[in-house]
């Protein structure tokens, strides 16, 4: 993890306060701290302030002689979604009389903000500079043992072959809609000596509703494929206490491990209801019992991972 930090250059206590307290401290973290004075390259300067706050995950930005160059940079760096920590000379908060300028001063836009005062690298400047870091890092870790977690689980996704890939996600499918108490009515066949299909049933009563998850994993999704199993989903069989129920609600949810083009699915769906980018639905009230029917598309599925979270999402969405 980088810190970019921002200072005025060519001050003995700011080059103190550096040394002897902000490095020490974010070392302390294993932050490595950047400062563009301290940086050697050959590009222009400025292209290079950019490139090392883009590079950086947070931002220090010590006010001290209220450098223009300063502000710019933190900034830059909070428009960019970063934490800027702010620090400043503990003689910066009120105006002199012989500083109309106002260059030994907290500019206005910035003092509302909760900066740390520093009047030398001491124990107190330490500890405070020490908690603001934790407290600002802490969802930095997080979000980047998110990413590393992801990382990890889609490279064991890819050592797998095609058809393990499909048997994983059919699994943890399985798992997490039996879990929402469905029963099973398992369809599985060989289309080809290299590729197999699965298609699963699922349902269940509640009350006098009656419902249906119908669960398509496919390495892809093609036009012709996608109307084959639409159909396959329209004329599934339906438990004997059919009749009995007042109501229907269906799920289509087809899985592919490669992207599906929204041009497609919008072009074969055109007389469904687009409920978000890849949710659509129908309600059929032309029968006995009304039927509402959902098709949700979860593609380019990257680990198992990814797919559960994205299916407990989807039937929450649909009230399991």
């Amino acid at each position: 993890m980088n810190c970019f930090i921002a200072s005025a250059f060519d001050y003995d206590d700011i080059d103190a306060i550096y040394d002897k307290a902000i490095r020490p401290v974010l070392k302390e973290f294993k932050i490595r701290p950047v400062r563009v004075d301290r940086d050697e390259h050959n590009d222009d300067i400025d292209d290079r302030i950019f490139q090392l706050i883009d590079q950086s995950q947070l931002c220090l930005a010590d006010l001290t002689h209220a450098r223009p160059s300063v502000y710019y940079e933190a900034g830059y760096a909070f428009g960019k979604g970063k934490p800027v920590i702010y620090i400043v000379r503990h003689d910066h908060f009120r105006p002199r009389g012989n500083d109309p300028a106002g260059n030994l001063r907290v500019h206005f836009d910035l003092q509302m903000k909760n900066i740390i005062p520093w009047t030398e690298p001491n124990d107190t400047f330490k500890q405070k500079l020490r908690s603001r870091v934790r407290l600002v890092t802490k969802p930095l870790l997080q979000k980047i043992q998110i990413a590393d977690e992801k990382e990890k689980f889609t490279k064991t996704f890819n050592t797998l072959s095609l058809f393990q890939q499909m048997d994983a996600i059919q699994a943890a499918a399985l798992n997490i809609i039996q879990g929402c108490g469905y029963s099973d009515n398992r369809i599985k066949e060989k289309r080809a000596a290299y590729h197999y299909d699965y298609n699963l049933l699922l349902e269940k009563t509640c009350g006098s509703t009656y419902r249906q998850i119908h669960l398509f994993v496919r390495d892809g999704i093609t036009k012709a494929e996608m109307l084959q199993l639409y159909f396959s989903f329209r004329i599934a069989p339906i438990k004997k206490d059919y009749n009995l129920a007042k109501r229907i609600e269906t799920a289509c949810i087809f899985i592919s491990l490669r992207p599906a083009r929204m041009t497609t699915l919008r072009g074969l769906l055109a007389n469904w209801s687009p409920q978000g980018e890849r949710v659509f639905t129908c309600n059929d009230h032309s029968g006995a019992v009304p039927i509402n029917a959902r098709i949700i598309v979860i593609d380019g599925v990257q680990s198992v991972n990814q797919f559960s979270k994205k299916l407990q999402q989807e039937l929450k969405a649909w009230g399991e």
